[in-house]
């Protein structure tokens, strides 16, 4: 074992504790954030030898789990269009108002209001996608099995009626 070695297993190990105090500070920021997720730091061993004789110090790395699947608390809203999952699931969401452009995604923040053009926008600009219907709100999608015949949700256009 070199005194390089010794510092780097060293440095590795400061980075790791650096690294787990960041996440602990992130979730503290999140603890009331709508939709927030916990993570979790992990530190690895990297030792390079399992010899006594050619031990190297290898130090250590780390891993980050995000907990997405934790259920939260629900809390009540004075907006009328910001919805919850109470048990497991996802928000179908798109990256772009624009039909077809967007990148599909899966949220469970449901902050969802109007913007300007009618569309459904969570507080992340993530919107809101749904399986088109009829007027009697019958889904007509004949697959829904797949995100292809989902679209963008939005109020822009109706007539109240």
């Amino acid at each position: 074992m070199s005194l390089m070695s010794g510092l780097q297993a060293s440095i590795s190990g400061l980075n790791a504790y650096g690294s787990r105090v960041s996440i602990e500070a992130d979730n503290i920021s999140k603890t009331d954030a709508a939709g927030g997720k916990s993570k979790e730091v992990f530190v690895l061993s990297g030792a390079s030898s399992t010899s006594v004789q050619g031990y190297t110090p290898g130090g250590v790395t780390t891993s980050v789990q995000q907990y997405i699947t934790t259920v939260g608390e629900l809390k009540p809203s004075e907006v009328s269009t910001f919805m919850a999952i109470r048990d497991q699931g996802f928000f179908p969401v798109s990256s772009s108002a624009i039909e077809g452009t967007g990148k599909t995604g899966w949220t469970r923040n449901g902050t969802f209001a109007p913007d300007k053009n009618g569309n459904f926008a969570n507080a992340s600009g993530q919107f809101l996608m749904a399986w088109p219907t009829n007027d009697t709100g019958t889904v007509t999608s004949t697959d829904q099995s797949t995100t292809a015949g989902l679209s963008i949700l939005s109020v822009g256009g109706l007539n109240g009626a």
